[in-house]
């Protein structure tokens, strides 16, 4: 987190929603407090249920139980926020804006951003997210944030590789942005079960350089920033984005790639081991309570030197330097 700053408490406007993929939704909200002060690889802890459900089962709460009623049944939702990461910082249109007026690029920009937009990419797979994505424009969503560690963009990083499996991706477009800004050049991989499973803009390919493996997909989103990226389909090409990774920094020896990963851990592991002594930093996904580090309930064994120690994913990361993180003993 940058110096000077702390985590925020929010009550932001929804102002557009979008279903996008395979039960993905986009949200993007007017942040006035939070959005300026995070940076990318930062996340955010939203309270899913909307006022009207929190009102009601406020009124649930002291009420004798019916005949054969249970409990849960009385307050289905869920009450503890969910870490979501930030997808895209300052919207499309203020991109859009500055790559067209050629802004010159920025070494480190100054915060708070002149902007509030706040855009979160997540996947409906329970009752909390489902009632997250059932919020419409004008209604509110409650954030918590920034929070965390995000990721460290030095001034030797002059070739930015991006690698990105399934809703992993969803970080890392709000790197490419930050990348861009700075006059850096990004390449993103992103791996995915099926062209139809990401929840981005899948388009054909215009960069030929990735055509000798039949990769003909590239992703809209990455595309209008600047970035060249790859689709890579288990389904419709018969490899993980690992594998082509491998492949791409084989044929690409001569580049001084720096990293940066989000993904199943399985992914970030392998990611780390081709990635070698290139600087390589990853992304953890941890479920999480408290968000702020006081519960130890999401702690991952990093080495320190010659010492490992247990950090906390919501507040040393969830970004990690990836040689640090003790793969073999992450579940």
């Amino acid at each position: 987190m940058e110096p000077g700053t702390r985590p925020a408490h929010e009550r932001t406007l929804v102002i557009h929603k979008e279903r996008v993929g395979n039960n993905h939704v986009r949200l993007l909200l007017d942040s006035r407090s939070v959005a300026p002060w995070t940076r990318p690889g930062q996340f955010v802890h939203v309270l899913c249920p909307s006022e009207s459900q929190l009102q009601w089962m406020a009124k649930q709460k002291g009420r004798v139980l019916l005949a054969g009623e249970m409990l849960a049944q009385t307050a289905p939702l869920p009450l503890l926020r969910r870490p979501l990461s930030v997808y895209r910082l300052c919207g499309q249109q203020y991109m859009a804006r500055r790559l067209r007026e050629q802004v010159a690029p920025v070494e480190a920009p100054a915060y708070p951003r002149q902007c509030n937009g706040l855009e979160l990419l997540f996947r409906v797979v329970g009752p909390g997210t489902q009632a997250l994505a059932d919020r419409n424009p004008g209604e509110t969503v409650d954030l918590l944030g920034p929070l965390g560690n995000g990721f460290t963009i030095g001034p030797s990083t002059e070739q930015a590789l991006l690698v990105a499996g399934g809703i992993g991706v969803a970080p890392l477009l709000a790197l490419a942005q930050e990348l861009r800004l700075r006059g850096r050049q990004v390449t993103a991989l992103v791996g995915a079960l099926d062209s139809k499973a990401i929840p981005l803009g899948v388009d054909p390919q215009v960069d030929r350089s990735f055509s000798d493996l039949g990769l003909e997909f590239m992703l809209r989103e990455f595309d209008q920033i600047g970035v060249r990226s790859v689709l890579v389909s288990e389904q419709e090409h018969g490899m993980l984005v690992t594998e082509y990774l491998g492949r791409f920094l084989e044929e690409n020896r001569g580049t001084r790639y720096e990293l940066f990963a989000c993904g199943p851990k399985g992914m970030l592991a392998e990611v780390t081991r081709l990635a070698g002594r290139r600087p390589c930093q990853v992304l953890l996904e941890e479920r999480m309570a408290c968000g702020v580090g006081a519960c130890r309930g999401c702690v991952v064994k990093v080495r320190n030197g010659r010492k490992a120690h247990f950090r906390s994913v919501c507040k040393e990361g969830p970004v990690f330097r990836a040689q640090d993180v003790i793969w073999d003993e992450l579940d």
